[in-house]
């Protein structure tokens, strides 16, 4: 059953990235909505998996470097998730759900072993401990893509340079968006030393 959920929870991840990269080429919405509700699923059925696991071992799924990896992508995911209730921020599951990917790629490559929890890893208090550490750790990976994304769009404003997609910023809220070639053209006009939005700007 264990086996099960975290090959299940692997497969929608994956997925869920390949529909994120599809949505930075095509800017699709209906793409996004599909990729980020399979990654709402991978998330739940990892979940799962975990606690599946926490009822096995009695303590934080976090004992060996296997399943240290596969817990940090959850919490990587659910703060993504949690992020994205208060700003909406699409773009960003664009590089969360790869990151994430990745971390449960390495921890499948691990060979599983059988694992003797002592008793001094079974206080709850290590298991609160380790977990908050864990959920902090992931509130930090996004803080940082955060301002890898920022750092991006600063650069292509301020160099101008126009690819097949960019991240821009809608300073009035403090929100990141990936735009098009043509919604971005519409949506900005460049003026020395500053950047001024109209007010037909569209937040996709």
């Amino acid at each position: 059953m264990e086996l099960l959920c975290y090959r299940l929870a692997l497969f929608l991840i994956l997925l869920s990235t390949g529909g994120f990269i599809v949505y930075v080429v095509k800017q699709k919405k209906i793409v996004y909505q599909y990729a980020y509700r399979i990654l709402l699923g991978g998330f739940v059925v990892h979940g799962f998996y975990l606690v599946l696991q926490f009822h096995a071992l009695g303590t934080a799924p976090v004992i060996t470097l296997k399943a240290a990896l596969s817990f940090f992508s959850w919490t990587i995911i659910g703060a993504y998730l949690i992020f994205h209730i208060k700003f909406k921020l699409m773009i960003l599951g664009s590089f969360i759900s790869p990151l994430a990917a990745f971390l449960m790629i390495v921890s499948s490559s691990i060979p599983g072993k059988e694992i003797v929890v002592k008793p001094i890893f079974k206080s709850v208090w290590l298991t609160l401990h380790v977990g908050t550490i864990f959920i902090g750790n992931g509130i930090f990976a996004i803080t940082f893509i955060a301002a890898v994304m920022y750092l991006i769009q600063e650069y292509h404003i301020k160099y101008k340079k126009f690819g097949s997609f960019r991240v821009s910023k809608y300073t009035g809220s403090n929100t990141v968006f990936l735009s098009s070639n043509s919604a971005f053209r519409n949506s900005r006009t460049f003026s020395p030393g500053k950047t001024r939005f109209s007010k037909n700007a569209t937040l996709s």
